[in-house]
C-alpha cells in the first residue's frame, strides 16, 4: 500500500494550524486505506521542518510492518486509554529516531512549541538526565490525573534503557556504532 506524507496537514479542529503534532496511521484495521504520516502545525517550529519527527513516525511504520501487520497496539488501536504496547510503540519509534541520528535526543528544533520544555531541551531524550525517567517506578505510575499512565514519560525511560545498552556495546567495541 502506498504511504502518503503530509507536511502541515490541516486540523480539522485548529483552522488556524496552532496545534503541533505528529501521526502515523498504518490502517492496518482498513487495509483498502494507504499509510499516513501528518504533521500538524503551521508554526515557525513546525514539526515538517525536524528530521527527527520524520524518523520517529516511520519508527511507528516500521513497528506496525513488523508486527505482521498486526499491530503492536491493538488495545489501543481499540480504543483503550494507555496500553503498554502504546508506551512500547513510541520507545522504539524514539530509539529509531535517535539511532538514525546518532545522537540521544529526539525533538529539539519541535519542542519550540512548547512552554513547558526548556529552551534548548530536546522533546524526549535517551540520556540520562537528573529527572525521574531514570527510574521505571516512578515513571509506571498514573499521572497526575490518578487516570492514565503516561506513555511517552515510559516510552522515554525505555528509550534511555535501549540508549544505554547500545553505549555499552561501543564501549566494548568502538565499530558497532549505533544499532
Amino acid at each position: 500500500r502506498p504511504m502518503y506524507v503530509m507536511v502541515r496537514a490541516e486540523d480539522p479542529n485548529d483552522p488556524d494550524g496552532k496545534t503541533v503534532n505528529a501521526l502515523y496511521t498504518h490502517h492496518y484495521l482498513d487495509p483498502d486505506s494507504p499509510h499516513t504520516l501528518e504533521l500538524f502545525g503551521n508554526t515557525p517550529f513546525a514539526p515538517g521542518m525536524d528530521r527527527d519527527i520524520y524518523w520517529h513516525e516511520f519508527g511507528h511504520y516500521l513497528n506496525e510492518s513488523v508486527s505482521a501487520e498486526s499491530g503492536i497496539d491493538f488495545a489501543g488501536d481499540s480504543g483503550a486509554q494507555f496500553t503498554e504496547g502504546a508506551a512500547l510503540h513510541e520507545c522504539l519509534a524514539d530509539y529509531l529516531a535517535e539511532s538514525v541520528g546518532n545522537k540521544g535526543y529526539i525533538g529539539r528544533w519541535i519542542a519550540r512549541n512548547f512552554p513547558n520544555i526548556r529552551p534548548g531541551d530536546p522533546l524526549r531524550s535517551a540520556e540520562a538526565k537528573a529527572d525521574d525517567y531514570n527510574d521505571f517506578r516512578l515513571v509506571s505510575t498514573f499521572d497526575a490525573s490518578g487516570k492514565n499512565f503516561n506513555r511517552y514519560r515510559m516510552a522515554e525511560w525505555c528509550s534511555r534503557v535501549l540508549w544505554d545498552i547500545c553505549a555499552q556495546f561501543v564501549k566494548e567495541d568502538e565499530s558497532t556504532g549505533a544499532i
